[in-house]
């Protein structure tokens, strides 16, 4: 887990594939592993606040935003809820999708716990900002580099717009791939999906200046041309 930022406010972090943001109890969860570093660093006697101002799908790798305080807890969800976060994703599908506004309606399956296309959901917006054809090594696969603009945030949203033009996330079997390019052997291999959430830009809650932040993800792979 890589940390990108550190205050008396914040905790931002870079989440691996395969961890959950906040789980059930039953498995290790990353609040639970910032809980344990915040205490042991600052030695903090009792409990230790801390909050998952948003969600990142535990396939999914990526920055992740956590509060250390309630105040900054209440003023990240009023900025989330109010769209004023800029998120900017990473994502390796098996074709193009041309640069442009994607808008569906969005309802959660519970039973499934999966996402779908269907009239009466909530409405899902997001911006493909540029589509580049890249090889993935070292299997020498040709896929395509997505860059999106996560403009709503509803429940596994990129990874259903895109199932629904029949683009699935590499390696997401859950909405319809077909390329398995991790390591089952390895323990978050099996359930990692080429989603990474790349960059963030909000206002910080206390400091109120504006914070850029950018993690890439360890995907390697080279650009091809056209």
């Amino acid at each position: 887990m890589k940390i990108l930022l550190e205050d008396n406010h914040l905790l931002i972090v870079c989440k691996p594939s395969g961890l959950t943001v906040q789980g059930d109890g039953h498995k290790i969860d990353l609040i639970e592993i910032c809980k344990k570093y915040i205490k042991e660093k600052y030695h903090k006697p009792g409990n230790v606040f801390c909050s998952a101002a948003h969600r990142l799908d535990t396939p999914a790798s990526g920055i992740v935003i956590l509060s250390r305080t309630s105040r900054a807890a209440r003023r990240l969800q009023e900025q989330f809820r109010s769209r004023q976060v800029r998120k900017i994703y990473q994502v390796l599908c098996e074709n193009p999708l041309p640069p442009g506004l994607y808008k569906d309606h969005l309802l959660q399956d519970e039973r499934s716990r999966k996402a779908r296309v269907a009239d009466g959901g909530k409405e899902a917006q997001l911006e493909v900002v540029s589509c580049h054809r890249v090889k993935l090594l070292p299997q020498k696969i040709p896929l395509y580099l997505l860059e999106i603009q996560l403009i709503t945030g509803r429940y596994h949203q990129i990874r259903c717009q895109l199932s629904s033009r029949g683009l699935p996330v590499v390696g997401d079997f859950k909405y319809g791939s077909r390329l398995l390019l991790s390591d089952p052997e390895e323990p978050s291999g099996a359930s990692a999906i080429y989603l990474h959430a790349f960059r963030l830009e909000l206002l910080h809650p206390v400091q109120k200046e504006m914070l850029r932040l950018e993690c890439a993800p360890d995907w390697n792979y080279e650009e091809l041309p056209g």
